[in-house]
């Protein structure tokens, strides 16, 4: 057979051989790469559903992969191990200062152990570095929170919400401690931009409710009130705003729907003390008082130094007829208004002199006769601190310090 007749086939065949060996070759380069790629992802999907046996395993193994402690952190965080989680966060962080959740896991698990003290200059010490860290602000922000430093707070809540609008909690935060501090136009301003961007928070449209309600801008914050309970039904807090709104709104009808809305309230939230009184006033302007007479001394019982409930209760006694009773109670209220006067100008001078110790001790005694319990012992703490001998406030720590805490303010 000629040579001519059978060569152009076999380099056919040749060329095919080699073609499907480069493609098999470049699907083996293309698979290797895929699977040299994919091995973080992997190790993470690990680490992320590892046991706390394994996670200590690994880091044993890795001692300097910040990522397995971060995670053996967050395991023993979740098991509640709050001392062991500090320390493995920390670790993560120092190996890794730009992970901001092992510096953030640190902080928050140390707020557990040593208190918010450590846990914020942990914050503010990567927060020098990480200064546009929304979340590190927030985080900071709660932890002034917690220890009553509302204008902090709220300039923390501020920053991060600015970072990121889209950290709705931090808007929420922000409002909540600006409103302390009386700064209700900045905190009606994040509160609209952020409902602007999250209108299906039922948080936010609560928040701005109740900005609303507490500037007694009543009918103003009706719309809002509504919306919260349309984005979340079943919300007891949402029902309660809007039934005490629609009850502060004053309109007949409106006083009628309130009764439905705070029974709906009551249903889902039937052991606090703020339904008890504020169904008690919606069944006294319905005209039922001896139903508005049951509820608020429920109220009572809950908080013996409310104002408004024993302002209401005499309120009621008069439907009822009852001229003595309601004379007990008007007396009880115009004494607990007399001790409110007394701490609100305590509190003022405090704060002009906060070295002198008499005042503090004052302080302290009129939140003793409030029964509030924890406000008695953090005055009577710093005016020890001012005067460590000082008999009388020595002698009131004792006898607080041997009384559980009280809350005052649930019925108000």
């Amino acid at each position: 057979m000629p040579v001519s007749s059978v060569a152009p086939g076999g380099d056919r065949l040749r060329r095919n051989r080699i073609t499907s060996a480069v493609a098999i070759a470049a699907l083996g380069s293309v698979m290797l790469a895929v699977w040299v790629a994919s091995a973080s992802w992997r190790e993470r999907q690990f680490l992320k559903h590892a046991s706390l046996s394994q996670l200590q395993r690994a880091a044993a193994q890795q001692p300097y992969d910040a990522a397995v402690y971060r995670y053996l952190g967050i395991k023993q965080r979740a098991e509640g191990d709050a001392a062991a989680a500090a320390r493995s966060f920390q670790h993560a962080a120092t190996i890794d200062p730009n992970d901001e959740e092992s510096w953030l896991g640190w902080s928050s698990a140390t707020a557990q152990v040593t208190g918010t003290r450590d846990a914020t200059a942990i914050l503010m010490l990567y927060l020098t570095r990480h200064g546009r860290s929304s979340r590190g602000h927030l985080a900071l922000a709660r932890l002034y929170h917690r220890n009553n430093l509302t204008s902090a707070a709220a300039a923390e809540a501020v920053r991060a919400y600015r970072l990121d609008p889209a950290l709705s909690d931090a808007a929420l935060l922000a409002a909540e401690d600006l409103n302390k501090e009386h700064a209700y136009e900045e905190s009606q301003s994040i509160l609209t931009a952020a409902i602007k961007a999250h209108p299906d928070d039922w948080r936010l449209q609560q928040a701005m409710g109740d900005l609303l309600f507490e500037e007694n801008l009543v009918p103003d914050s009706i719309p809002f009130y509504t919306r919260a309970v349309r984005l979340r039904p079943r919300e007891g807090v949402a029902l309660l705003g809007l039934g005490r709104a629609l009850l502060t709104a004053g309109g007949t009808q409106q006083v009628q729907q309130s009764l439905s809305v705070l029974q709906s309230a009551e249903a889902i939230m039937p052991a606090d003390p703020r339904v008890w009184l504020a169904l008690g006033q919606s069944l006294a302007l319905n005209g039922r008082p001896a139903d508005a007479r049951t509820q608020l001394d429920r109220a009572e019982a809950a908080a013996p130094q409310s104002l408004i409930v024993h302002y209401q209760l005499a309120r009621v006694d008069l439907q009822l007829g009852d001229r003595a009773a309601s004379a007990k109670e008007a007396q009880l209220h115009e004494s607990l208004l007399a001790l409110h006067n007394q701490r609100v100008t305590l509190t003022g001078l405090v704060n002009a002199q906060p070295r002198d110790a008499s005042l503090w001790l004052r302080l302290a005694q009129v939140c003793d006769r409030q029964r509030d319990i924890t406000a008695a012992r953090a005055a009577c703490a710093d005016a020890l601190a001012i005067a460590p001998h000082l008999g009388a406030a020595i002698s009131l720590s004792r006898s607080l310090n041997r009384l559980p805490p009280v809350e005052t303010n649930k019925g108000d």
